[in-house]
């Protein structure tokens, strides 16, 4: 493999000083009280951003950031609230958004900060421990060369997405299909016990944010190393999945190997080219649109088992170095992006049959079968369709004993093909790895159930953090967008208290309304405020 383009660093470089608040030098007596509250008041009072902080400076600030972001269950809220509600300015607001607004004050914090990223302590970079045993693995991290050539395989994503860690490819055997699900082999290349393999326990999953990613590997292994390229050898687990001409599914096999991807595509380049009319002689094309063929009886077979298959507009947005916002809307008709879903949902389903079948243990995602109160069976025609649908859900759940999952209209599911990216995938992998090198699971049961409980905590906390930057950088479109127009379709109604989805971005908000209104009804309504501290947008009839 050649020599990596990208260095093994931290994942963002930090433009304000990071302080941890679990490290703050402990209050020994009095005079160090008198000391940081001091140190805070005259680096206040000089209404200028902080170099290198003082000691005493450096508890004020990591008890600020304790008030600002934690809660008061939070075993050092009483002592900061007790030493530092003195010295910070009185108002309306109460003593979090004080201590945050005196974070910004002091060059800490931006005026948009991710509160949900402090408060999880998602922001402090990789450690160099880390670093360095990610560039030895990185290194390590050699593939032979591939070993089928003749296999045309195709790495599809956005073009903005770095970590590619799976590919599709297709072959004819007799009467049936082979298709390859192709997914980065992280397993053989970090160990759990590793370095880099605790702390992607720790991360969970790599954090997608507006303005930046911040990885659950560090770059030199997730976006280089193990990333799927095209033109060189890259290691893989190769789920291979018999399908009949209609595609159901006939059996699996998992296989550990090395191959070549053909091409690497966005979205809208095969897009593009299902539009086609192909030649005989174009293989890619021809490939492409066979694989879309089968997705689309997989799709259906899944609908009359049950799925969810409406989903609701969804907007990329984009923060620039530079402050300017993109927000594009991602179409829900993508036959590409239908046909790469169908294959990730297939491999989780045949994983999961592959894992029962042989008592690996293993987290499934189940979903209890719902109950939806639908009068009619076609498509939902608008959004607050949708979202009254959806809210009749059971939310989905992780568990050790393999069962249906309703949603996916599949009878048994594991997430395992971002490896890179999700922990859980990772585990699932390494106990793929194991056995089939082995003979025998990495973890046992009671090993994977430890796991198991952090990895699902952590990860409704990582859901958080990039609903809470999402919001923030839409709003930050809003702001420049005060006294504007938008155009709203009402998806809840609690009285007066209107649920509004804005049909130019998906921001969701609530409304007092002062007319009654009705469900998918949509109003024209005039932004009158941005509060970015409540992730808030003030609206009124136009």
């Amino acid at each position: 493999m050649p020599s990596h383009a990208i260095p093994c660093s931290r994942s963002f470089s930090e433009r304000r000083p990071v302080f941890d608040p679990e490290k703050t030098p402990p209050l020994e007596d009095s005079m160090d009280q008198k000391h940081f509250t001091e140190a805070l008041r005259e680096a206040l009072d000089a209404r200028q951003p902080v170099g290198t902080p003082s000691k005493p400076l450096a508890q004020a600030i990591a008890l600020l950031e304790v008030l600002a972001v934690q809660s008061d269950v939070h075993p050092k809220w009483k002592m900061a609230k007790s030493h530092l509600a003195p010295v910070l300015q009185r108002g309306t607001y109460g003593i979090d958004r004080l201590a945050y607004d005196a974070l910004v004050q002091l060059g800490i914090y931006s005026s948009h900060e991710y509160r949900e990223l402090r408060k999880h302590g998602r922001h402090t970079p990789f450690s160099d421990t880390v670093l360095e045993d990610a560039a030895q693995l990185a290194t390590q991290a050699q593939t032979a060369e591939a070993t089928s050539t003749a296999l045309r395989s195709f790495a599809i994503d956005d073009a903005v997405t770095s970590d590619v860690d799976d590919a599709i490819a297709i072959e004819r055997s007799g009467d049936t299909y082979i298709v390859h699900i192709l997914i980065a082999d992280v397993a053989s290349a970090v160990p759990l016990d590793s370095p880099t393999g605790q702390e992607a326990l720790e991360r969970v999953g790599t954090l997608y944010l507006p303005d930046r990613n911040i990885p659950m590997m560090p770059a030199c292994l997730s976006e280089d190393a193990l990333s799927l390229s095209d033109g060189q050898p890259s290691r893989v687990l190769d789920f291979q999945v018999e399908l009949t001409a209609e595609g159901e599914p006939i059996g699996v096999e998992v296989v550990s190997t090395s191959v070549q991807i053909t091409s690497k595509l966005t979205y809208d380049q095969v897009d593009s080219l299902l539009t086609k009319d192909p030649a005989p002689d174009d293989a890619t094309t021809n490939d492409l649109r066979l694989l879309q063929s089968l997705a689309s009886r997989i799709r259906d077979r899944r609908r009359r088992n049950g799925a969810v298959i409406w989903q609701p507009h969804t907007f990329r947005v984009r923060g620039e170095s530079d402050g300017s916002i993109r927000i594009d809307k991602q179409p829900n008709d993508s036959k590409a992006r239908n046909m790469i879903s169908e294959y990730m949902i297939l491999a989780g389903t045949m994983a999961a049959e592959y894992l029962t079948a042989r008592s690996i243990p293993a987290i499934y995602r189940v979903q209890d079968l719902f109950e939806l109160h639908i009068d009619s069976p076609l498509p939902p025609s608008d959004h607050a369709d949708i979202f009254e649908r959806f809210r009749q859900l059971r939310p989905a759940k992780a568990t050790l004993h393999p069962g249906g999952h309703g949603g996916l209209g599949v009878p048994s599911y594991v997430q395992v093909t971002s490896p890179i990216r999700r922990a859980a995938d990772y585990l699932i992998q390494l106990q793929l790895t194991s056995f089939i090198n082995t003979g025998s699971p990495l973890l046992s049961r009671s090993e994977l159930q430890h796991h198991m409980a952090g990895l699902e905590a952590a990860r409704k906390s990582n859901q958080r953090i990039m609903f809470d930057a999402h919001r923030s950088w839409i709003l930050r479109h809003y702001e420049e967008q005060v006294g504007r127009t938008v155009r709203a379709e009402v998806i809840g109604i609690q009285h007066r208290r209107v649920e509004l989805f804005l049909l130019d971005t998906g921001f969701r908000t609530f409304w007092s309304a002062s007319k009654t209104v009705s469900l998918g009804q949509r109003l024209d309504l005039r932004i009158s405020q941005v509060d970015h501290w409540s992730r808030r947008l003030f609206l009124k009839r136009a």
